[in-house]
């Protein structure tokens, strides 16, 4: 595959861009590995966003983002240097190689 840049203006938009594209690449069900990777008390992907990215001291929503033309959903309530963090943990959990994605904070 050649050289693409997911840059989408911001990081929740980026990510979710990244995401897509994995499935395009991959296939759906690579959301099932993906929903394995823990952010706060749920998965990072969830098909029930307002039941699984639920704030439980608040009771608010965290921030999310509709992955494509699909059912399931991103949870984007955290940091840039979060969303890198979780790209690599996409990557370990995908037996990728350190260099098969690069990922810059600008």
């Amino acid at each position: 595959m050649s050289d693409e840049t997911l840059d989408k203006g911001n990081g929740a938009e980026t990510f979710a861009n990244f995401i897509e594209r994995l499935i395009a690449v991959m296939g759906i069900d690579i959301l099932q590995d993906i929903k394995r990777i823990r952010m706060g008390g749920s998965g990072l992907v969830s098909q029930s966003p307002h039941t699984d990215f639920v704030n439980p001291a608040t009771n608010e929503l965290y921030g999310f983002k509709k992955i494509g033309d699909t059912s399931w959903y991103l949870k984007t309530h955290s940091s840039t240097n979060q969303k890198i963090d979780q790209i690599h943990q996409i990557k370990t959990l995908l037996g990728w190689p350190s260099a098969a994605i690069e990922i810059d904070a600008v």
